[in-house]
């Protein structure tokens, strides 16, 4: 177990932290899920950011997860780096029902996978 794993446990201890922890997760793995698509695709934030008609601080806010971005803001993201933007939300049992290890952890080792269209 490394180092952050370790205190991201002992932080986790704490309800009021893992409640905001929760809260928050989404908008972390989306900007990780973002940033590996990105350096798949061989773009700095700058190349993005010029494809979405944006200035680079925007992407580099969004991937440092400081800002909640819009859905408009997302489609953008997705077009430039030529995917498809999916939306859902789910009962909490099936969100809570995920082995607690893949709750308590953002995943950084995940690399993109591209769904390829069948014909």
């Amino acid at each position: 177990m490394s180092d952050l794993d370790r205190l991201t446990a002992r932080l986790l201890e704490n309800p009021e932290t893992k409640r905001e922890y929760e809260r928050l997760r989404p908008q972390y793995e989306l900007a990780i899920q973002v940033r590996k698509f990105r350096e798949a695709a061989g773009l700095s934030q700058a190349q993005l950011a010029q494809r979405m008609d944006k200035q680079q601080p925007a992407i580099a806010r969004f991937e440092n997860a400081n800002v909640q971005p819009s859905i408009a803001f997302l489609q953008q993201l997705a077009e430039a780096l030529d995917l498809r933007l999916v939306v859902r939300l789910e009962p909490k049992a099936v969100a809570e029902s995920a082995p607690s290890d893949s709750r308590n952890h953002v995943d950084e080792s995940t690399e993109p996978v591209r769904e390829k269209a069948t014909a």
